[in-house]
């Protein structure tokens, strides 16, 4: 992903973040953490991300930004979390991913603080929430225009999904799933976890039922 474009995401978030909390108070400085991972396996995109706000904030100096490395470990978000609300005092958090995201959700609204969340596209993360927010298109957006293009250009009879095995994956399965039976078409397909390591075994048998249609969900 291109800088700019990290940059205008966090941008967005960033704007986002400063009108919810300034809209109802005359101060105008806010406090913003940032749950994200900067190490471990998904630290080029929280260190993208950071990049962005960092580009963003040095011209906004009412905007405090602290960053809190999650290791992109689930396990770690909550309590990073808890410091941010409780000692740090931030007026609301941002968060990566969806599986780093839904264990906030909770605390974000027993603490009526804004949270959040980035590549983020499942259909349910804000469902029952008052102050949870996502900054990207949903599956049920994305997908009917993804269906309807891999269908429609490759005339398929068949297809099969390998989704990550979390709420972000299933959702997108469901989705897909409805979306090529609506169109007659066959789909089947697997879930995989954040930890696993080998995929050949699977993708062999995905691949082995029809060779041309994965749909994969793994963000």
């Amino acid at each position: 992903m291109k800088k700019v474009s990290v940059f205008s995401i966090a941008a967005l978030i960033l704007t986002l973040v400063v009108f919810l909390i300034t809209c109802n108070r005359k101060e105008q400085n806010v406090s913003i953490g940032f749950d994200i991972p900067l190490t471990g396996k998904y630290d080029y995109w929280g260190n993208e991300f950071k990049s962005g706000v960092d580009i963003y904030t040095k011209n906004h100096p009412e905007i405090k930004v602290l960053f809190e490395d999650n290791q992109g470990i689930p396990n770690n978000v909550v309590s990073i979390a808890n410091k941010l609300l409780n000692i740090n005092k931030v007026d609301a958090m941002v968060s990566l991913f969806a599986p780093f995201s839904f264990p906030l959700r909770d605390i974000a609204e027993k603490a009526q603080k804004p949270l959040i969340s980035s590549f983020n596209s499942s259909t349910t993360f804000t469902t029952g929430y008052n102050y949870c927010f996502t900054d990207f298109a949903t599956h049920d957006m994305q997908l009917p225009l993804l269906v309807n293009y891999v269908t429609d250009s490759m005339q398929l009879k068949r297809g099969v999904y390998y989704c990550v095995n979390d709420d972000y994956g299933t959702d997108g399965a469901k989705i897909v799933t409805q979306l090529f039976k609506d169109k007659g078409i066959d789909i089947s397909g697997e879930l995989f976890n954040t930890g696993d390591a080998d995929h050949r075994n699977v993708l062999v048998k995905l691949f082995g039922i029809i060779p041309f249609s994965l749909v994969d969900f793994s963000c």
